[in-house]
Order: C-alpha cells, then structure tokens, then sequence
C-alpha cells in the first residue's frame, strides 16, 4: 500500500515535468544505493554480523512565476538485511515513504502537506530538540538522523519576515519510535487524542544571536511501552563570537506538570574554527538519565592527493552514571559521488543501571558503509 501511494505520486510528478512549461519549472531526480556491512562482538562474546542495503530515490520539482509556485518531493526508500547470530541466520526486507509532499509558495508565506521531517536543534550527538518526529532506533547499525528520524504526515506553513519566521504544524495521526529493547508499539488510530501539533518562533538578532522558541504537543520519544501526550517547550540559540568561535545550545521542558523533577533537559556547546578545516566542538548535557560531556573533531581535505577525506571523532562520557560512547570515523567522498566510510563504536555501560545509551546494544562494532548517488 505504501509503495502503491509512492509510485503514484512519483507518476503525478513525472507527469508535470514533462508537460509543464519548462520556462518556469525545475525538476531533478536523484536516485542513490548503499550498502552497509557490520561485524559486531556482544558483551555476552556473542557474535554478530549483519548486512544491509539501502536504496533510496527521489524527485523533486517546482514551479514558480512571480514569487508564486508549486513544488513537490517524493522519496521513498527500501532496505534489505542479512542477519546471522549464534549461527542462526535472518532476512528482512521492507519499503517505507520518506519525505514526500506537496507545497505552495506565495510571497513570503509557504505551505506543505504530506510526510515531512522537521530539524529544530543546534546541538549534536542526542538531539534533543527535534521532537516532532519519532525515530526508529530499532537498528543499532545505524545513528544518524538522517536515517534514523521517521517522516510523519502533516500540515506545515511557514511565514517568514526579513529577521526571522514563525512555523506551526499539525499530525492527524501520530507515528511511534521503535526501539531495539522494547516491542513495537500499536499505531495511534484516533484523530484528537493521537494528533500532535505545534509552533515554532526564530528571530535572527541584529548582533549575532540566531535563537528560536518552540511548543508543541506530542507523544513522548523515550523507550515507554504505552507513550502518552506531552506538552515541550524549548529554546535553541546560536551566537558567532569573532570569526573562530561559535556558542550553541538547546534547552527543553518536557511536561512540566507531570515531570516537575525531570522535565529539564539542556545542552551548551562550543565549537572552534581557527583553522581552515578543522572543527573542534565541545559540549555539557543536562539530562535525568544522565549528565555528561561530548566532544567531536573534524578534520577535512579539500586539495592534494587527499582531496575529499575526511575523519571524524565522537567521545561521550557520562558524569552522573557510568557510561561511554567513543565513535572514530574515516570517510573519503570521490568526484563520481562514491562515498566509503569506515567507523568503530565502543559503547560501555551497565544494563542494571542504564541512562542515555540504554536504547543501544552493549556492544562493540564496527562498521563498513559504502554509498552511491547519481
């Protein structure tokens, strides 16, 4: 059925490049694979070894006269896994729409209906302003949120001003996290008491500071069997000091009234930029579960036998609760937009007393990802 929707809007949308008047119209089709292969050693010296592939198209196009115009996107994507542990060997396949919509653009106010992702945060790491859309942590092969950050269906309009914007949304019907240590959740099935909506305030300030406000009512993203409607509020910022520095932070408040101990996550970050690609970021984390610190490096080649390397490294440390998440990684992007990237997780904590890190496997791994777009 989901793939029945996608294929007939991906047909709409071939349609109206081909006979719209290309004077006005701009259409673009990308299309790209992967594969991923990871070999992994459990804390109980099981081991593990999994495969997957990815393919994931998309086309995108507009129209527009005049400040006036339509535009569309339709992305799906299909995976399939090879799974073998204790010699027990698994398949899984499955096809999922990812962002697809259609929007309307007219002066400075912007509307779009379908499934879409809505990115909030400053900070990086946990990601803790971006709660209007669920996430699917039922894979531990995988952490970033691009692929990690499940699409919902809504209505979104934004209006924009020369200093900043307001942007409101509306879910019909909800969409639940899936978790790798919990049992899926039933789908929410009534418009009402399952519907999540929300607004968001960003002002950019004559000196610097680019911050916003956000409230929103949605369904709690942790790893809980039966999630229930919340209501966050939040603040995210970031201010350049100088040419080299940038201070960075999201504060949230999750259900105040129910949670008056354990409402308050927050996150305060800096980054340097003193030397021409290179990025050092370092930041504090407030959280229940747990309170700790982060640190990331980026180094980046752009000329010379190197040209398109670069190696990334992720350290957190819990404070509160005895908890680590080292993440090394070496990528190399080729001309033809073949992408290679190889990276190491050692993640270590108690399962007796989990905090930030309990949705994922106590494990090592390693990972070998390889991707293609064209």
């Amino acid at each position: 059925m989901r793939m029945g929707v996608a294929a007939s809007l991906i047909s709409l949308t071939i349609a109206q490049i081909l006979f719209w008047s290309p004077g006005h119209a701009q259409g673009a089709l990308r299309y790209s694979g992967e594969l991923g292969v990871i070999g992994a050693l459990g804390s109980d010296s099981v081991v593990q070894s999994r495969a997957r592939g990815y393919l994931d198209p998309a086309i995108d196009f507009k129209v527009t006269e005049d400040g006036f115009g339509w535009s569309a996107r339709v992305s799906a994507r299909g995976w399939s896994q090879f799974a073998e542990v204790q010699s027990i060997s698994q398949t899984q396949t499955e096809a999922e729409i990812r962002d697809s919509y259609i929007g309307y653009d007219w002066q400075n106010t912007r509307v779009r209906l379908g499934f879409q992702s809505l990115s909030w945060g400053e900070t990086f790491g946990f990601f803790i302003a971006d709660l209007p859309n669920p996430r699917d942590l039922s894979d531990p092969l995988l952490l970033e949120i691009a692929h990690i950050k499940k699409p919902q269906f809504m209505l979104q309009a934004q209006r924009f001003f020369s200093d900043g914007g307001v942007q409101l949304y509306f879910v019909p019907l909800a969409r639940p996290s899936d978790f790798s240590l919990a049992p899926s959740t039933e789908s929410f099935q009534k418009v009402g008491p399952d519907s999540e909506y929300g607004f968001r305030v960003h002002r950019l300030m004559s000196f610097g500071l680019d911050g916003s406000f956000f409230l929103i009512h949605h369904h709690e993203r942790e790893v809980i069997f039966n999630p229930s409607p919340v209501w966050s509020s939040g603040v995210t910022a970031s201010q350049s000091m100088g040419s080299d520095w940038v201070l960075r932070t999201d504060q949230v408040l999750i259900d105040l009234k129910k949670r008056p101990l354990d409402a308050w996550r927050g996150v305060l970050g800096l980054d340097w930029n003193g030397v021409e690609n290179v990025t050092l970021g370092g930041q504090l984390q407030r959280d229940p579960l747990n309170t700790g610190g982060s640190l990331r490096l980026t180094l980046r080649r752009t000329s010379g036998l190197l040209d398109g390397m670069e190696f990334e490294a992720f350290w957190f440390q819990g404070l509160s609760k005895s908890e680590t998440w080292v993440q090394p990684k070496l990528s190399y992007t080729t001309k033809s937009n073949l992408k290679i990237s190889l990276r190491y997780d050692w993640i270590e904590g108690s399962i007796f007393d989990p905090g930030l890190l309990r949705g994922l496997l106590q494990e090592d791994r390693g990972l070998l990802w390889m991707s293609y777009g064209f």
